[in-house]
């Protein structure tokens, strides 16, 4: 759900995660005349800059690491690792010169995996959700930013509810 507040920023809530979150933004970058950014060429200077998150009692909550560009822009570059106030793992998703590579991770507080991105070097990426109990739940492929391809949901007990076949983010009908 998204909503546009009086004074201007856009406000986004997920319902995908659990807990849900809430993203804040404005629409400078929607209606900005400047080009596309291409990190893809970007050179990165320097050493890497890590960072880190602590919650209140001191226990650590995040952390990451970036680069500059030679014109200044801070990409992030490395393992960024997002933990519960306990230390069991909460996110973990890995850059490269600002975009997202590998494997991209969210699990439960109880540890369990709730979902995975599966990211390729050409944009193809493959997206699976679980069920509590580990089974599958959702999975689809994608490329760069549309569904593209097979998507199937499994029930509960692991037996397929449905598939679909996607063409860069239409369904196909039969």
């Amino acid at each position: 759900m998204a909503t546009q507040a009086p004074n201007g920023p856009i406000h986004l809530i997920t319902s995908m995660t659990h807990p849900s979150q809430k993203l804040e933004m404005n629409e400078a970058w929607i209606l900005s005349d400047l080009p596309d950014v291409d990190t893809a060429g970007a050179a990165l200077t320097g050493p890497a800059i890590r960072g880190e998150q602590r919650y209140p009692r001191g226990a650590t909550r995040a952390t990451w690491s970036a680069r500059r560009t030679a014109n200044g822009r801070y990409l992030l570059d490395g393992t960024e690792r997002w933990f519960y106030p306990g230390g069991a793992r909460h996110y973990q998703v890995t850059y490269r010169q600002g975009k997202k590579v590998g494997l991209e991770r969210y699990w439960a507080s109880d540890g369990t995996l709730v979902w995975e991105w599966e990211r390729k070097a050409d944009g193809y990426g493959l997206w699976t959700q679980y069920w509590p109990d580990g089974g599958r739940k959702h999975r689809s492929e994608w490329r760069d930013t549309v569904c593209h391809g097979q998507a199937t949901a499994w029930t509960p007990s692991g037996e397929i509810a449905g598939e679909w076949r996607f063409n860069e983010g239409d369904l196909v009908r039969p």
